[in-house]
């Protein structure tokens, strides 16, 4: 009975460091994939910022054009379909790196989530 005790506690302790061991590298691989992921948000945001320092440029543009073009010496409403078409981009593009900062905010709370992971494997590797 002792041989097999022995030889069924071998088994499950190989056993159980094989699944830690490829559990380990799952979540290595996820974390390797959250670290890019964040990256090309970050990129994208950054490009995106670029974008609308533009678009503001060419609307604030507009508006010093349509100012001088009908000699406009105070503050006044403008109306104008290149101004409201400019401001509706403007409006969408922040409405969309909103979003990217917020996914790459999320990504940052998963990415923790995974390092805790990886942590307590790593710590349950050591005690098997």
């Amino acid at each position: 009975m002792n041989y097999m005790e022995i030889y069924l506690n071998k088994i499950f302790k190989t056993s159980l460091r094989y699944n830690i061991d490829d559990y380990k590298m799952k979540l290595d691989k996820k974390l390797k994939d959250i670290e890019e992921y964040i990256a090309y948000l970050s990129e994208k945001r950054m490009q995106l910022k670029k974008l609308i320092d533009s678009i503001s440029l060419a609307l604030e543009n507009k508006y010093i054009d349509i100012a001088d073009l009908y000699n406009i010496r105070c503050a006044e409403e403008v109306h104008d379909n290149e101004i409201a078409s400019l401001r509706n981009n403007l409006n969408q593009i922040e409405a969309y790196c909103a979003q990217i900062e917020s996914k790459i905010s999320e990504q940052a709370k998963e990415k923790m989530t995974i390092e805790k992971e990886c942590h307590l494997i790593h710590y349950m590797s050591a005690v098997a």
